[in-house]
């Protein structure tokens, strides 16, 4: 994970307003390959192992690696095409946020968009190699990010209404929310939070934070 992804990393216990200290015990290309974050308030510990930042809170023990999507060749090509267009992030800098399985194809939607790091959050990154322009991590119910962190984030799957706030709290003004497979109330939520619907097409739905106050 890249060691400029510490300055938006959050205490998930503790809320977001609680910043993480880190410790890099090994460093390689401005990546943390191992080390720990540790939170000032409330002094848990958080490992890094494998260039994975493990920010699940309760600690949830071993990582088991979670199936991710499945797709190959030119329709693994087509979906990460497809998030970052929905996204509207053409360039960098900044951080984009995937969640869900469609985690793995961070790499390819970080080579699409220039000087953009891509954050993957789900377990079926977890087996994955450190790779240029993707910051792996995990997490529990509340994401441990900075408010206002993200250009951009796509939510694979069905997400409950916990997850679906959480990520709207991290969009920057004006950023937008791709979901992938929709629930049938996920416009309603996010609208109820504050987003304009743009999108609502073959369950993905897109909305804008540009409403947001």
């Amino acid at each position: 994970m890249h060691i400029l992804l510490t300055d938006i990393l959050t205490c998930p216990r503790c809320g977001p307003e609680f910043g993480l200290i880190v410790r890099a015990d090994r460093l390689e290309e401005r990546r943390i390959r191992e080390g720990a974050f540790g939170c000032g308030n409330c002094r848990e510990s958080f490992p890094v192992a494998g260039g994975i930042g493990d920010l699940r809170y309760p600690h949830s023990g071993p990582i088991a690696t979670a199936g991710g999507w499945e797709l190959r060749g030119e329709e693994a090509a087509d979906k990460a095409l497809q998030m970052a267009a929905l996204m509207g992030v053409r360039e960098g800098p900044g951080m984009v946020l995937i969640l869900g399985p469609g985690a793995v194809l961070a790499g390819a939607v970080s080579a699409l968009i220039a000087e953009i790091e891509v954050v993957a959050a789900d377990a079926s990154v977890a087996g994955q190699p450190e790779s240029p322009g993707v910051s792996r991590v995990l997490h529990g119910t509340r994401l441990p990010f900075r408010n206002w962190s993200m250009r951009g984030v796509v939510i694979t799957g069905e997400p409950e209404p916990e997850v679906l706030a959480e990520a709207v709290r991290t969009l920057k003004p004006g950023a937008r929310l791709v979901v992938d497979s929709a629930r049938e109330a996920s416009s309603e939520t996010a609208a109820e939070l504050g987003l304009t619907i743009l999108l609502e097409e073959a369950g993905v739905m897109v909305a804008s934070s540009s409403g947001r106050g």
